[in-house]
């Protein structure tokens, strides 16, 4: 039978209620904002009531019990730079914010306290009287006064109390001894810092000063220049360079002395030993040998040379090719070195050679003792020379040591008068400066009070009951939160490792109790309850082609959780497709399935069980909606309980197996009692029901992990209670449930042909 041919008036129960639908979605738990926001939006309602009725009294009790004193102030201004007539100190430098803090921090300093009750003669006033023994007006003032900053530049001196004349009297003798203090602190600062640059200029009996040290250095600088005839240190720098150049100039002459020396010391040899058979010849070709090595020009270019050969040692080293350029460059340069340097000693070779002749031929005119008074006198020259040369050293060893002390001394002068000036500088300031005015000044003066202080109440008062409102619901808050409710599908989804096989969407309650089941938006929301359910349905019924289903369990981890609203509807649903279905309420120790159809609920599934009735078929009812049965629970007792662990129950499933396409089975929820854990192990397949904002995370968690270890057929989850946005129905499509538009007229096929 078609859906349309559903008697007229037949009952079709609509949904239970399913509580407030307004949670936001979350993906995460654990200390998820969205999550908290959606606490928050279930139950802001309870946590506003509670904080209103906790408000009440506590800003009741803040009000009437919040003391309102008459208070008394005076405001001074401390200005962020120091006045000034023409110049800006030193001492002017300190950070405003710290000066300020400070001087705020002085005002209830001891003395300026115990200076401003003596000047004022405050203990006549009634603030200080009768207050014991043991009191100390200076501590309770240290501990009433109130010193505030109103502002970048200024701070307030307050004090509360009952003697409106006397409050005025006090801030304003702590004021003007404040600032009596303030301008006699400055004043030594000022004075001390004078007389230590002074001290600095003038020194004193321990230490010379500034002007003594300057002189002692300009003292030392003048002997110094007169020790070195210079000026400057320039001068001194010219003085080492002319005496390097005269010291090589004795150093030239030196050298050709000693080759003289040489030379004559060779020729009184060669005939000391002409009687040992050494030829004159053999003598002057060994002088000639040593004179080339020690000529000056050769010895330079075979140190060149030795420097190149020991440079291309090192870049092979270096580069391992011998093409490299830089080795390339090298054998060049030593090639024409070697050239340069065989040329030289040729050079040499010759003019030597013409010198040794030329005294060959004096040879003979010489004699040994003329060679000897030669020698002699060459050698006190040379001596004389050496002695010349030390001098020089001497000389330029004085000058440099003079030269480093004069630079010391011109930089120590340099930096001792800088000083010097800025410090004399900054005294002529200090002089001009003592005219500048203060930089603490009184704003207003504390005036009698005439009106009591009542912002602290009033403010009190607010936040009290402010702070009961949002204690309570943040309270309210964190207490859903702990209940881990689900709240969207896609939290289900993410949780959980099982199939969501679809949703169920919100209805509004007037059409939950029927009270408007005759309007346009009931037959809307209907149609819309009516898809959702089929939906369902239709996967069911492809599993059911794929897995043999004829046996489906409904449940639900809590009562409360929708799974006999879901139960109904689907067995309504299944009826409607063509499928003979029956409903058995199988929740025994609360049954309600009888009360939506309004039929009886017994006999029923507890008097089969007990055999009261051996035939199933006996207890089954017929119900208004065509294909669909009734089996009501019956009445429950405790021999029925131990027969849920027999196989009389599998009997009794196998027996209405028989006659119907598929039997729904509203169970008990399976956490609270042991009833449906039994009939896991008997049927096809179990459906949970999870009601939004109610079913908790953890108790679906406990149903699945117990399904699971009973070996039992875990079809998926049906999400209960989604709105309109969360299921999808805001569309074109949701006018065809509004029972408005006239159904679309069709032409007959004769017309068509």
């Amino acid at each position: 039978m078609a859906e349309s041919e559903i008697p007229n008036g037949a009952y079709q129960p609509y949904a239970i209620e399913i509580g407030d639908q307004s949670a936001s979605e979350s993906s995460e738990f654990e200390l998820n904002p969205r999550r908290l926001w959606g606490a928050f939006q279930r139950r802001w309602w309870l946590g506003v009531l509670l904080g209103l009725i906790a408000a009440v009294p506590v800003s009741y009790l803040a009000y009437t019990n919040i003391p309102t004193p008459y208070r008394a102030e005076s405001e001074i201004r401390i200005f962020s730079s120091r006045p000034r007539v023409n110049y800006s100190l030193h001492e002017d430098q300190m950070n405003f914010r710290t000066y300020k803090q400070t001087q705020m921090k002085d005002v209830i300093h001891p003395a300026t306290l115990a200076a401003a009750i003596d000047s004022g003669d405050l203990l006549k006033y009634s603030l200080f009287q009768n207050r014991g023994p043991d009191f100390d007006p200076v501590n309770w003032l240290q501990e009433s006064l109130k010193v505030q900053s109103s502002g970048e530049e200024f701070f307030i001196i307050a004090l509360e109390g009952e003697d409106p004349k006397a409050l005025a009297e006090v801030v304003n003798a702590v004021r003007d001894a404040f600032m009596e203090r303030s301008r006699n602190t400055s004043q030594l600062v000022s004075s001390e810092r004078y007389k230590h640059i002074q001290k600095e200029l003038n020194g004193d009996d321990k230490e010379p000063g500034l002007k003594a040290k300057i002189a002692s250095h300009q003292e030392r600088l003048d002997e110094l220049s007169q020790l070195a005839s210079a000026a400057n240190a320039d001068q001194m720098l010219q003085q080492q360079e002319s005496i390097q150049l005269d010291k090589g100039q004795l150093v030239k002459v030196i050298r050709d002395i000693d080759l003289q020396i040489l030379q004559l010391s060779s020729q009184k040899d060669a005939l000391a030993e002409a009687d040992q058979g050494k030829s004159l010849q053999q003598l002057l070709k060994d002088d000639l040998e040593n004179a080339i090595l020690s000529d000056p020009r050769y010895e330079e270019q075979s140190v060149y040379l030795t420097q190149k050969k020991r440079e291309l040692e090192q870049n092979r080293k270096i580069f391992n090719s011998e093409k490299m350029q830089p080795i390339v460059d090298l054998k060049k340069e030593i090639a024409q070195a070697e050239a340069d340097l065989e040329t030289t000693r040729e050079e040499l070779r010759q003019y030597y050679q013409n010198q040794f002749q030329k005294e060959q031929m004096k040879q003979e005119e010489l004699s040994l003792e003329s060679i000897q008074r030669q020698i002699k006198n060459l050698s006190v020259h040379r001596d004389n020379l050496s002695e010349e040369y030390r001098g020089l050293n001497k000389k330029e060893s004085e000058i440099s040591e003079s030269s480093l002390e004069f630079q010391n001394l011109q930089k120590q002068l340099e930096d001792d008068q800088r000083i010097h000036d800025e410090l004399s500088a900054e005294l002529r300031k200090m002089k001009v400066e003592q005219d500048a005015g203060d930089r603490i000044v009184t704003n207003y003066s504390a005036e009698v009070p005439r009106k009591r202080e009542t912002k602290k109440r009033n403010m009190l008062t607010a936040g009290g009951g402010l702070g009961s409102l949002g204690f309570f619901i943040v309270l309210v808050t964190l207490l859903e939160f702990r209940h881990q409710r689900v709240h969207s599908l896609k939290c289900l989804e993410e949780e959980f490792d099982f199939a969501v096989l679809g949703t169920i969407p919100h209805l509004p309650a007037r059409f939950v109790h029927g009270d408007d089941s005759s309007s346009s938006k009931a037959s809307y929301y209907q149609g819309i309850f009516m898809e959702a359910v089929d939906s369902i349905r239709t996967i069911l019924l492809n599993r059911q082609k794929k897995t043999p289903l004829k046996t489906l369990m409904v449940s639900s981890a809590l009562s409360g959780e929708g799974k006999s609203t879901l139960s109904c509807h689907l067995a309504i649903s299944f009826a409607r497709a063509g499928r003979r279905t029956l409903l058995i309420d199988f929740d025994l120790r609360s049954p309600r399935i009888h009360e939506v159809f309004q039929t009886s609920d017994f006999p029923g599934v507890c008097e089969v069980l007990r055999e009261e009735i051996p035939n199933p078929a006996k207890c089954i009812e017929s119900l208004p909606i065509p294909r669909l049965d009734f089996l009501p629970a019956g009445d429950l007792d405790s021999a029925t309980l131990m027969l849920l662990a027999s196989d009389r129950l599998q009997e009794v499933l196998d027996a209405v197996k028989e006659s119907y396409d598929i039997v729904i089975i509203d169970s008990a929820p399976l956490l609270p009692v042991a009833d449906s854990l039994q009939l896991i192990q008997q049927v096809d397949g179990v459906v949970l029901s999870v009601r939004k904002d109610v079913s908790r995370i953890s108790k679906i968690e406990s149903c699945i992990e117990k399904i699971r270890m009973l070996g039992g057929n875990l079809l998926g989850g049906v999400v209960i209670g989604l709105d309109e946005s969360e299921y999808g129905y805001r569309s074109n499509y949701s006018r065809h449930y509004r029972g408005g538009p006239e159904p679309r007229k069709r032409e007959s096929l004769e017309t068509n042909a």
